[in-house]
């Protein structure tokens, strides 16, 4: 998340693999700039993880029709969580 972050405020593009996964969380950063937020580095790139893990679930609601369905029927039940490295602790995204 923070070569994505530091690559969309400088507006510079990285080459490869990780070039590709940074281009998929751009939405979710550029969302929480729309919004306003403000902070240190590192909360602003906590902010675009939640922000980028809310987007991949909503994503993944909306997308596969197997997965609708089954959330449809109660027989699926996506929880989005948020693992932190620092700490070893996990979190639910609401």
């Amino acid at each position: 998340m923070t070569a994505a972050y530091d690559a969309s405020v400088s507006h510079t593009k990285i080459e490869g693999n990780i070039g590709s996964i940074t281009e998929s969380i751009k939405p979710a950063i550029a969302s929480v700039l729309a919004n306003g937020a403000s902070g240190s580095k590192s909360a602003m790139i906590e902010q675009c993880s939640l922000e980028n893990i809310r987007m991949n679930t909503g994503l993944l609601e909306s997308s596969s029709p197997v997965i609708k369905e089954k959330l449809a029927h109660g027989k699926l039940q996506l929880i989005s969580a948020y693992y932190d490295l620092d700490n070893g602790m996990i979190t639910i995204v609401r």
